[in-house]
């Protein structure tokens, strides 16, 4: 296994201390080409693959929660799954995420902060890869 350098470093273990929006932000342009191509992250895909194999319906109403760049949205979507929204602490990470023209609604928000409003109107929630240290905490 590759050794964890750069950004993927600063929220992978025990000793992340970052500000999530701060960071995400400044890796969003590299993010892809990073967690892909230097680590083979697979993840999204292997995900998208077992909500095929448990979700039937394609018109599902879907969160994608810390959705970032929009990479679980890419591969649900090759599933034919359409009606998706995401979320995302990073500004910049929606932005890149706007650019697949995948999302029905793209909305920056921090779940880690209680106060906010959240949605509450979906059929099916996904998360991929936003659980971890210097990312969403546990309630």
């Amino acid at each position: 296994m590759k050794k964890l350098t750069g950004k993927l470093a600063k929220v992978s273990g025990n000793n992340a201390d970052i500000d999530s929006r701060v960071h995400y932000d400044e890796w969003a342009n590299n993010y892809d080409h990073d967690l892909i191509n230097e680590y083979g992250y697979i993840a999204p895909k292997l995900t998208a693959n077992k909500f095929k194999a448990l979700i039937h319906k394609k018109n599902v109403k879907i969160i994608d929660v810390g959705c970032g760049t929009g990479l679980v949205g890419k591969a649900l979507y090759k599933h034919g799954f359409k009606n998706i929204d995401g979320y995302d602490i990073s500004a910049e990470m929606l932005k890149i995420a706007k650019q697949a023209k995948i999302y029905k609604e793209l909305k920056q928000i921090d779940f880690n902060n209680v106060s906010n409003n959240l949605p509450k109107n979906y059929d099916a929630l996904i998360c991929v890869g936003s659980f971890g240290y210097g990312a969403l905490e546990p309630i």
